[in-house]
């Protein structure tokens, strides 16, 4: 190959590669404009997501402690009821089932103390009353 063919050459592939840069660069260029574009509404969505963010956790600690409290409150008026879940199995004495009449006994002062502990309202008063009632029968 002659010298002026091996230029000539070299100049098309030189040519060839300067297209390739260009469109590298222009490509490289849309790319970024689309990514910071991207980045503007990530940062608006994020700004809009934020708020929403916020309430959700609320909620989900609102949701959290009524949970708890509805917890506190099926115990408490567990322990009301167990007077009268009770009442006749204490007033009929242990009749030769001794182990379940001392769980029934053990029934009560549980509810006792629970009742005693976390006394609320006149029916708290009532439950506690009648519950002491039985147990000192």
């Amino acid at each position: 190959m002659s010298y002026k063919a091996q230029t000539a050459n070299l100049c098309a592939r030189a040519d060839l590669l300067r297209s390739s840069l260009a469109r590298s660069q222009e490509i490289t260029d849309e790319l970024s404009t689309v990514l910071d574009k991207f980045d503007e509404r990530t940062a608006a969505l994020e700004k809009t997501l934020l708020p929403i963010q916020s309430r959700v956790q609320s909620l989900s600690r609102a949701q959290d402690n009524l949970n708890l409290t509805l917890s506190c409150v099926r115990d408490m008026l567990d322990k009301f009821d167990v007077y009268r879940q009770l009442d006749t199995r204490i007033k009929e004495g242990p009749r030769g089932d001794f182990d379940s009449y001392l769980q029934c006994i053990e029934q009560l002062r549980s509810a006792l103390s629970g009742l005693e502990t976390n006394l609320g309202g006149k029916s708290g008063e009532i439950a506690l009353k009648k519950t002491k009632d039985l147990l000192d029968e």
